[in-house]
């Protein structure tokens, strides 16, 4: 990380202007940030919340509004993940010129999707915090805890974006079969279920699902007051440093050879 620590100026313009070139021209702005979560939000607690009779199950009074403010939870955070990996691919190939022409540290652009995503994160907790409010008439004391899961998501996402930015440059279809992956990551990341409802060999599969269980103790502590289970955590911690170590060896690794190929 001393790269990034040395160039953050830099850091702070690219992501500012990724920023200003995600909205420029857009009549709503950063009401999307807001908009989006809001809708899938509807669609899935009716989905999921009144036709299947979806609960979590974490406290035993828990009824639909409940189950609809742990979904939008569960949401943000998944979003936040795939808002991420989803852009992978394409950092370096939409940047050919900083890959040819300029001396640049390409490793900036999977760090600058990350301030980004966590800038869209934070407009889309918005709603749900006033929701909160509302609801229960205050927050949680653990909702404090909320950045340690975050933190942990962060970690993970910018080692997958590692790899995939590099793989992204020397594989074309990459960006199809990611997309793929996050459809199939949001089902088995208990966004919208419990641990619970799942049986046997598939339960064992999710509970070993980093991600899985960064989403499940998010929801606990902003939701339901309660503290995360910090030894799930500390596993997710291990694997998510693990991807990030490898991840940024592999791109850097990768780096000297992108020209070869843009």
């Amino acid at each position: 990380m001393v790269s990034v620590w040395q160039n953050k100026y830099l850091l702070y313009m690219v992501t500012k202007n990724q920023i200003d070139t995600l909205y420029r021209g857009s009549a709503l702005g950063l009401f999307w940030a807001f908009f989006t979560p809001l809708l899938l939000m509807g669609v899935y607690t009716a989905v999921f919340g009144f036709i299947f009779q979806g609960r979590f199950g974490e406290v035993p009074n828990e009824g639909r509004v409940e189950y609809a403010l742990g979904l939008f939870c569960g949401l943000n955070v998944f979003y936040f993940f795939s808002e991420i990996v989803a852009k992978a691919p394409t950092l370096i190939t939409s940047n050919p010129n900083f890959v040819k022409k300029v001396i640049f540290p390409l490793e900036l652009f999977p760090v600058a999707t990350i301030a980004i995503a966590l800038f869209h994160f934070s407009i889309a907790t918005i709603p749900l915090i006033l929701a909160l409010l509302l609801v229960q008439g205050g927050l949680f004391w653990t909702a404090l805890l909320l950045p340690l899961p975050v933190a942990i998501l962060a970690i993970l996402a910018l080692g997958l974006s590692y790899i995939f930015s590099a793989l992204g440059v020397f594989l074309k279809d990459l960006q199809n079969l990611v997309g793929i992956l996050i459809t199939v990551l949001l089902f088995a990341s208990a966004v919208f279920y419990s641990l619970d409802a799942i049986p046997g060999v598939a339960r064992i599969f999710v509970e070993q699902n980093p991600l899985a269980q960064i989403v499940i103790n998010a929801r606990r502590v902003l939701v339901f007051g309660l503290q995360p289970d910090y030894f799930a955590l500390g596993q997710a911690l291990v694997v998510s440093l693990l991807i990030w170590a490898f991840g940024r060896q592999f791109f850097l690794a990768a780096k000297p050879h992108f020209s070869d190929y843009l």
